[in-house]
């Protein structure tokens, strides 16, 4: 059996070891601290940077006029870019191909037709059994 003086001996070894294991925890609790406060600084300053750029490349795509849609033609392909605004009182028009804005029913006067062919119960029974679908804009 050990003697009061071996037990009070064994118990300030532990105490120390208690002691430096108290203040290592603390330390570290101080670098985590420090860490996930420059971590919150550099997320803030990327994603400000982020925003920054952003910014300035939507401000140079709406400055640059090269940017703006240009539209197709019989011999070329149009080229992407920012579509036109449409005015006041647009609002029922599409834009097409060639980068303006107009009117559904304007069209070329032509009546167009097409065959229709499995077509879903809903259909008038006038299309729904090989009948023409004839689309004719009101000109």
């Amino acid at each position: 059996m050990a003697t009061k003086d071996e037990l009070l001996e064994r118990f300030s070894n532990y105490a120390e070891r208690v002691d430096a294991c108290t203040s290592a925890l603390e330390d570290a609790q101080e670098v985590v601290a420090e860490a996930s406060g420059k971590m919150q600084q550099a997320a803030e300053a990327i994603q400000a940077t982020i925003d920054g750029k952003v910014e300035s490349a939507m401000q140079e795509a709406m400055a640059d006029e090269s940017s703006s849609v240009s539209g197709a033609t019989a011999e070329s392909d149009g080229s992407p870019g920012l579509v036109p605004a449409p005015a006041a009182g647009d609002q029922n028009k599409f834009l097409r191909g060639d980068g303006r804005w107009a009117d559904v029913g304007a069209g070329d006067g032509k009546v167009y037709a097409m065959k229709m062919t499995s077509l879903p119960s809903t259909v008038p029974p006038s299309l729904a059994d090989g009948g023409l679908l004839v689309i004719q804009p009101n000109n």
